[in-house]
């Protein structure tokens, strides 16, 4: 049977299939859910078709009156699909043609071309990949998310066929074509035979016939119209790597379905690889406490009119940003007055910016970054947000060091993301890094943990990003107070533990997938 999972790479996802056995012989894919992930599809369509918007509802009723139903031929299927279409909207056939035909598809592959999808259909020898659509267009559309009826070894469509899904006789001729069509596929000849005759029919078990679709009603129905098995699988699907297999949480949490393929056995796998456009030095002569008025001005300038304009502007729009437990700082604002670590799982591109507007964090708050990352375009804001480059040499560390031990005595905030390296949108909390911790215990200063969690996204977010997007809120948790008086090892390891766990409860994680800890 093949098994199969998403690979997320700047929207797109890889359909792997891994032959686990010898039993498939015909992957019968389907293309609209399945290649693409039609979720926010509707809105973006409609805004481009806001004039016909009753002729795209009547389109949706009449497909959905002629489920099922064979035709016989492709003309006699659009002379009936047109009628129809014609009497719900009280126009001609001649003007739902010249609609349809020129700009309602069209729209909807425009529309596509903005939806996350598989980038690649392998090849596997003695296996027939098949492509049957609901729809036509196909070519355009398969273009439109980076794909070729080349990758296939047959393409075609249901009405082409003579009608729309489910329907038995439908797929007996699909499998007629690819019986006629893709003999070299499924038998390896004898080169030196002068003919064949082979019926491939007799060859091909139901059972060796595997449709992969989104939907139980139509794709599901098809399989089970010829004894084929099925298997469903939405492009947003299948998020059995990365640990989620064994990840019990609390009812009622969500947990996103993003099209990533998480790393399985490193935690601190980095997921991205940035552009690097510049090649900063990050020894004993980078300035890691940068007093001057340049800097001071960029700082304020970044969370002045990015932090707390543009930035919060787009994470309370695009990404519904909340915020939860701000009272907790109010409760212990005594205590936190000399500067606290604040500490977050890391899992969005802009989540320091999260837990920066969640902690009405000022421009002195200071975040240990990876040195590489201010080698990219981003390099401004991530200097003057407050990031500091880790280096990797002992006489650049003790630099490194001796600013964090100034940043102490000014009474700065800092941030820490223990888990190091940034997974998107990942539900699990991943092993922490005991460096935060031992730092908490150097300053004797309290640890905040805030935790990003997911909300579906519902209403008018669905205009501002695809479904598989959620929508972020972030939890202020109680702080962790060191006890400078207890031996710190013994002590650094308790404010590891009892971070990491109240993370997984806020989190709602009942059963958490990773070890609090490396190692």
């Amino acid at each position: 049977m093949y098994n199969n999972y998403c690979q997320y790479r700047k929207k797109n996802v890889t359909l792997r299939l891994n032959n686990s056995n010898s039993m498939t012989k015909i992957v019968i894919f389907d293309l609209d859910g399945t290649l693409y992930d039609k979720s926010g599809l509707v809105p973006r369509l409609l805004m481009r078709q806001l004039g016909h918007w009753q002729d795209i509802l009547a389109e949706r009723r009449v497909r959905k009156q002629m489920k099922g139903c064979d035709y016989g031929s492709k003309e006699a299927f659009y002379e009936a699909f047109f009628s129809l279409l014609s009497n719900e909207r009280g126009k001609s056939i001649e003007t739902m043609k010249a609609w349809y035909q020129h700009s309602y598809m069209p729209a909807m592959v425009e529309a596509i071309k903005s939806c996350n999808h598989v980038t690649n259909i392998p090849k596997q020898n003695g296996v027939v990949r098949v492509l049957y659509s609901d729809y036509e267009w196909i070519e355009e559309k398969l273009h439109a998310i980076g794909l070729k009826t080349t990758d296939f070894d047959l393409v075609i469509s249901a009405p082409a066929l003579g009608g729309l899904k489910p329907n038995k006789a439908l797929m007996e001729r699909l499998l007629a074509k690819v019986y006629a069509e893709c003999t070299h596929i499924l038998c390896r000849f004898d080169q030196n035979a002068s003919e064949h005759t082979i019926d491939i029919a007799s060859m091909v078990n139901p059972n060796e016939i595997l449709v992969l679709g989104d939907r139980l009603d139509t794709d599901g129905a098809c399989a089970e119209a010829i004894g084929a098995r099925f298997w469903q699988s939405k492009c947003s699907v299948l998020m059995a790597r990365g640990r989620y297999s064994g990840l019990a949480i609390r009812k009622g949490v969500f947990v996103p379905d993003t099209h990533l393929d998480y790393p399985e056995a490193d935690s601190q796998e980095r997921m991205y690889k940035p552009k690097y456009d510049r090649d900063i030095q990050f020894d004993e002569n980078y300035p890691y406490l940068d007093d001057s008025f340049r800097f001071k001005f960029g700082n304020f300038i970044v969370y002045k009119l990015l932090l707390y304009f543009l930035i919060r502007i787009f994470l309370y729009v695009k990404m519904g940003l909340r915020v939860r437990g701000r009272h907790i700082l109010d409760f212990y604002r005594d205590q936190l007055k000399g500067g606290a670590i604040s500490i977050a799982n890391h899992v969005f591109k802009m989540d320091a910016a999260c837990v920066m507007l969640a902690l009405h964090s000022k421009s002195t708050t200071r975040i240990p970054m990876f040195a590489a990352n201010f080698n990219t375009k981003d390099n401004f804001i991530l200097r003057h947000l407050g990031g500091v480059p880790i280096p990797s040499t002992m006489n650049a560390m003790r630099k490194y060091n001796a600013a964090f031990d100034e940043f102490h005595e000014r009474g700065y905030w800092m941030h820490v993301f223990p888990e190091a390296a940034r997974w998107d949108f990942y539900k699990p909390i991943r092993p922490f890094e005991k460096g935060v911790f031992t730092m908490a215990y150097k300053y004797d200063m309290p640890i905040v943990p805030c935790v990003i969690t997911y909300r579906q996204r519902r209403g008018l977010y669905k205009l501002f990003a695809p479904k598989n997007i959620p929508l972020l809120t972030v939890t202020i948790c109680d702080p962790i107070f060191p006890d400078t008086t207890l031996p710190r090892k013994d002590e650094v390891e308790r404010m590891h533990t009892e971070a990491h766990s109240r993370m997984c409860s806020v989190a709602g994680i009942v059963v958490n997938t990773w070890p609090d800890r490396k190692g």
